[in-house]
């Protein structure tokens, strides 16, 4: 009687878990994305829809989709890469940023450049909320708004500025008229005096160099996807960009990590604003 089993063993979990990072490090060798230090476990849920579509069950065979179909890269960037927002999204947030960029104005007496830089700005509505916000307050000339992202495929939607009825349903009537066209087809485009206000780059924060001599940092629903350890990385690499006295801005389901509480002060708790401490 023969008891071997005629169907391939099922690969064991740490063998999985090995095929998974070999593809982060693919990931990373042809272009230059550095996923290893997320969260594992959302990003195997990203990968996953991947593979669905392609029908496919392993890491391994993916690897070989990617390695002969490079298109097949822009749609995994696509889930991968954190590129869901809105205009004005979290109204209370909205409302504390403005007293923010009003304190920093008022605190300036010398009348110099305010830099703002929206960390992981996915398709633009959070870069283009703030030189609306600059705008309105009447600092737009003073405002400079810096706009970066490892995804390039948001960053050329982002500066396109055209927006379905669904993403910009936060902003109010007058604002819509002020600063954006109704193209007839169902969506908004931003006139281009706002536009030429936000400047796009490709940027990534875990291996880039942080953006030098800002006065607002805005990173929000970003951290959630970091591991503690990078967490930390990105935190100095904050405190590195911020002036002294300069605010660090995160998402409200976040909170910064024990350690970063020594160069960062509580500024509003309840919306996650934090202040440099000054040296």
């Amino acid at each position: 009687m023969n008891y071997v089993s005629k169907n391939p063993p099922h690969k064991t979990d740490t063998n999985r878990e090995k095929d998974f990072k070999q593809l982060l490090e693919r990931i990373y060798q042809d272009r230059g994305l550095d996923f290893r230090r997320y969260h594992q476990s959302i990003l195997k849920r990203r990968v996953a829809l991947r593979l669905r579509e392609n029908n496919k069950d392993s890491y391994l065979e993916y690897l070989k989709i990617l390695a002969h179909n490079p298109d097949e890269y822009e749609k995994l960037f696509d889930v991968l890469t954190i590129n869901v927002s809105e205009f004005f999204r979290d109204k209370p947030v909205w409302e504390d940023i403005r007293k923010v960029l009003n304190r920093v104005i008022a605190d300036d007496k010398y009348g110099t450049r305010v830099k703002i830089w929206s960390a992981g700005c996915a398709k633009g509505e959070e870069p283009y909320s703030l030189a609306i916000l600059a705008e309105e307050i009447g600092c737009g000339k003073r405002v400079e708004v810096y706009a970066t992202d490892i995804d390039n495929g948001s960053l050329t939607e982002a500066r396109e500025g055209i927006y379905d009825v669904r993403r910009v349903r936060n902003v109010p009537d007058n604002i819509l008229k002020k600063y954006f066209d109704f193209d007839g087809h169902g969506n908004y485009v931003l006139k281009d005096f706002i536009k030429k206000k936000v400047i796009f780059k490709k940027h990534d924060l875990i291996n880039d160099f942080p953006l030098p001599e800002t006065n607002i940092v805005v990173c929000r629903n970003v951290f959630i996807y970091f591991t503690k350890p990078l967490q930390e990385t990105i935190l100095n690499k904050f405190y590195t960009s911020l002036k002294n006295g300069g605010y660090l801005i995160i998402g409200k389901a976040e909170t910064i990590l024990t350690e970063a509480r020594l160069i960062f002060e509580n500024f509003d708790t309840d919306n996650r604003i934090y202040r440099k401490k000054k040296i």
